[in-house]
């Protein structure tokens, strides 16, 4: 005890030195030898009112050591100050771990030379484990920190500290245990009633604090908050939950909270496809002028509980249809212009979407006009196009298959796969439209379409056999043979490698409608032939490409000699030949 007395700590408290002077001494006093000393010194409220906030900045790089003592400034401290205070550090603490991650890719570029001074894996992760603690902690403060401000207006320390959250949480989203102090200040401040989760042991240790014991507010008003002000709170934790779903979505994976804050779902949904509906001022039943929604957060938020229902065999808690509101999503959230951006997440939850939208239909798509109907699968299948991830892709793809068969108007069906053949810069796409073709095809003539690698099993809407649907007719197969059928024109190996597909499909395809003899007459497939000349301007030249039947490839031998798909192409063009032959053999027979 003798010891204790005889520390600068003690010795120099007040009235012996103002308490500016005092906070000096312990800032160049302070070590984690001192720390149950000054434990024991906030104890005193009048001490920690005065210079608690000021002590924040200084606890934080010895945690885990100086937990108590920061519990005891958000217990005794002046409330207002320390609120402001902990909002400062979390922003700067978000701004250094950006720092550092740009430091980390400048490395990964010059890491020849600064190699002498880069940090270890260890010191790395033992600097972002403490990071992620003072987010904890500081988080923890504000949970003890808000319900003790006694003000007419809480809701202007509320934004502020929520704004400097998201600051630090943009930083920390990557590391899963981040997520944990965010849901521990939603759920005590949203008045739920349930205990916390116990901390997980592979998570850092969060103190519990009783509520109860903290010290009044030094500053507090007579005049209770009123309804305004508590609905204004509950507006600003809702839109906090979209910013942090969205980093912690695409970071690592839906997780929402709702609760007791009653989210308007109905509200939500016609923000995040109607984002003009707002007000002037920015107002909303989610948001304040302050903190405005993030609208990719808010979409989360709608797939989480759409997917909750769905897990859960409930219904949703609102409506959504293909047209408009699906189609609106579609052109805000996947542009092309912002397709640098897409977050494999983003696509998915707007994929998620349309599947609900599209149950919706009982599988019959009806739009206002056709036009609508075409721009909208345009914009699906070029996000099919450009997505990188091989799985979505294939996704986007059945989705889109799955709406084109819907609509009930083969004119329209057979005009969205011609406008793709005729306009379509993709290749993948245009290989798709032939898929979609051949089984337009096959369900209008009642042949079975299993087999085909774009149907999928899907139903596709239409009368079979019947001169209503446009694909039994010839007219049909002429409309897109321009594309279908169009001369090869290339010059260099990498043209001909883009084009391979397309080919090979188209062959598949016309020796489809050659070898079925109800397709052979029905769409007269023998006219077509020959009125765009099919065998001399589109098979004979991919023969001559090819190497086929001892042709010579036109200096193509290295590709003819390697890529499988030219070989394929041989296989598709020699089964060709076969045909003819057979089929001018018994026209000769007939004769």
């Amino acid at each position: 005890m003798a010891s204790a007395d005889e520390s600068p700590l003690v010795k120099a408290l007040p009235p012996e030195t103002d308490y500016l002077t005092y906070l000096t001494i312990v800032e160049y006093n302070l070590s984690k030898e001192q720390l149950p000393l000054l434990h024991d010194l906030l104890q005193d409220t009048t001490l920690t009112t005065n210079i608690g906030w000021d002590l924040v900045k200084l606890l934080l790089p010895l945690l885990p050591d100086s937990e108590q003592c920061l519990q005891d400034i958000a217990i005794f401290g002046n409330p207002r100050e320390t609120i402001l205070k902990v909002a400062e550090l979390l922003e700067e603490l978000g701004r250094e771990q950006s720092l550092d991650d740009r430091s980390d890719e400048d490395g990964d570029e010059q890491e020849d030379a600064r190699s002498s001074n880069s940090l270890s894996i260890s010191e790395t992760e033992a600097k972002s484990s403490l990071m992620l603690l003072q987010f904890h902690c500081l988080l923890h403060m504000l949970c003890v920190l808000h319900p003790r401000i006694q003000t007419k207006y809480p809701s202007r320390f509320l934004v502020t500290s929520i704004q400097a959250i998201i600051i630090a949480h943009k930083s920390l989203a990557h590391m899963p245990a981040s997520i944990r102090p965010i849901l521990m200040f939603l759920k005590s401040l949203s008045g739920s009633s349930r205990p916390h989760l116990p901390p997980r042991k592979s998570q850092p240790a969060i103190p519990t604090v009783t509520h109860s014991a903290a010290a009044p507010d030094p500053e507090r008003d007579a005049d209770a908050v009123n309804e305004e002000e508590a609905g204004l709170r509950r507006r600003i934790l809702r839109s906090f939950i979209t910013h942090v779903i969205k980093c912690y979505v695409e970071a690592l994976g839906p997780s929402v909270v709702e609760g007791d804050l009653l989210m308007p779902w109905e509200d939500l949904l016609q923000f995040i496809t109607e984002p003009e509906s707002m007000s002037n001022s920015g107002e909303s039943v989610f948001s304040v002028q302050e903190l405005s929604v993030s609208r990719t957060g808010a979409l989360y938020c709608v797939v989480a509980r759409a997917a909750t229902g769905l897990l859960n065999d409930r219904p949703n808690s609102f409506h959504l249809n293909l047209f408009p509101q699906h189609d609106k999503l579609v052109t805000q959230f996947l542009s092309l212009e912002g397709s640098s951006t897409w977050a494999n997440q983003l696509i998915d939850a707007v994929l998620l979407l349309g599947w609900m939208a599209y149950d919706s239909t009982s599988g019959i798509i009806e739009t206002d006009t056709r036009a609508e109907f075409s721009s909208y699968l345009q914009r699906v299948t070029a996000t099919a196009a450009n997505v990188p991830l091989a799985d979505l892709r294939f996704q986007l793809h059945v989705f889109a298959s799955t709406v084109l068969h819907s609509n009930p108007s083969t004119d329209a069906r057979l005009d969205f796969i011609q406008d793709t053949l005729e306009y379509c810069p993709y290749e993948n796409l245009k290989v798709s439209a032939v898929g979609w073709l051949k089984d337009e095809t096959l369900a209008g003539f009642d042949l079975p379409v299993a087999q085909s690698q774009n149907s999928n099993g899907l139903k596709i809407v239409g009368i079979t056999g019947d001169s209503s649907n446009a694909f039994t007719q010839p007219s049909a197969i002429r409309a897109c043979a321009p594309w279908l059928f169009a001369k090869p024109d290339v010059s260099s190996d990498d043209e001909i490698a883009a084009h391979l597909p397309f080919w090979l499909t188209v062959l598949n395809f016309y020796y489809l409608l050659c070898s079925s003899k109800l397709l052979y007459e029905g769409l007269d497939v023998r006219g077509l032939s020959l009125d765009f000349d099919v065998n001399k301007s589109f098979v004979d030249i991919l023969t001559k490409l090819t190497g086929t039947a001892n042709t010579t490839s036109q200096g193509f031998e290295s590709l003819v000699d390697f890529d499988p798909q030219i070989w394929a192409l041989r296989d598709a063009l020699e089964r060709l030949q076969r045909l003819d032959s057979v089929r001018d053999g018994q026209n000769t027979g007939d004769e």
